[in-house]
């Protein structure tokens, strides 16, 4: 379950589509002076920093920071041997010398696709976040894309979905919602099947439960 944005029509009938309350956040970050740079690899420390906080403060298990550098670093060596995609970014929103939010933006083929986010607790009065967003997208407009995926909501506006936040937040830039069947699994083995199964419900299990108890639990 995603929203997805058509940028086609150009940068203000984007604009004009969000939710009047989007539109005026990033307008007032706008106006405050928060500055969106976009970035590669050598920024993956600055913006790990901020995913970090991000982490503790929602209560969620991330990967260690070379998972992010890896990821980043492949696409780049991609560019580099003159494949026009994938192409990665990290955006960040600074304010007076600080970072205050970041995202990661994946391009390939039409499509660009949000894949993280992160916030600092200072300044969010200023909606760098926004911010950073208006930036992937008119970054992803700038290299061609018709396609903006926010990736990632709660199926439906239900208060009680543990995405509900991300579904409120997400829609609020307009583009349309789409519904896709998901992955699914034909077990050719049953029996090892079964066992990669219980793997990955022992996966699940540990980072649901364990990491964010411990997250719980650490000062800050």
């Amino acid at each position: 379950d995603t929203v997805v944005i058509d940028l086609e029509p150009g940068e203000q009938a984007v604009l004009d589509a969000m939710k009047t309350k989007t539109r005026y956040n990033i307008r007032l970050s706008a106006r405050k002076g928060v500055c969106v740079d976009i970035l590669g690899s050598e920024a993956i420390g600055r913006w790990y920093r901020l995913y970090r906080e991000t982490a503790r403060r929602d209560r969620i298990a991330i990967h260690s920071e070379s998972y992010y550098r890896s990821f980043i670093e492949l696409a780049e060596r991609s560019e580099r041997t003159g494949a026009d995609r994938p192409v990665a970014r990290i955006l960040l929103a600074r304010y007076e010398g600080r970072d205050l939010a970041g995202i990661i933006v994946a391009l390939n083929g039409d499509t660009a696709t949000y894949l993280y986010g992160a916030s600092s607790d200072e300044y969010r009065n200023l909606m760098p976040a926004y911010a950073a967003q208006w930036g992937g997208i008119t970054f992803a407009r700038e290299h061609g894309c018709s396609v903006y995926d926010l990736f990632g909501i709660a199926p439906g506006p239900d208060p009680s979905h543990p995405l509900y936040g991300l579904y409120r937040v997400k829609t609020g830039f307009g583009g349309r919602i789409v519904h896709r069947p998901g992955s699914w699994d034909y077990p050719y083995r049953p029996v090892l099947y079964s066992t990669v199964r219980l793997a990955e419900w022992g996966r699940d299990w540990y980072y649901k439960r364990v990491r964010k108890g411990i997250g719980r639990s650490s000062p800050g």
